[in-house]
């Protein structure tokens, strides 16, 4: 919500009154969080390198002693 008050042109005393934070401290922590955008290529990185790959065949099962 922070995030969102601060694109578009919250008066961060304003903002910190509507979220009930007392320090600027945690209002800039969440004010600074990721956009839409790079949170969508952030996780299209994670699913290109987290493809499964669909085995055919089941593995050999091997007891541990």
């Amino acid at each position: 919500m922070a995030k969102n008050l601060v694109e578009n042109g919250a008066n961060k005393a304003i903002g910190m009154k509507i979220l009930g934070q007392k320090t600027s401290r945690v209002f800039d922590k969440y004010a600074s969080h990721f956009d839409k955008e790079t949170f969508r290529q952030m996780t299209d990185a994670i699913k290109q390198v987290s493809k499964v790959e669909i085995i055919k065949e089941p593995l050999p099962f091997r007891r541990i002693v």
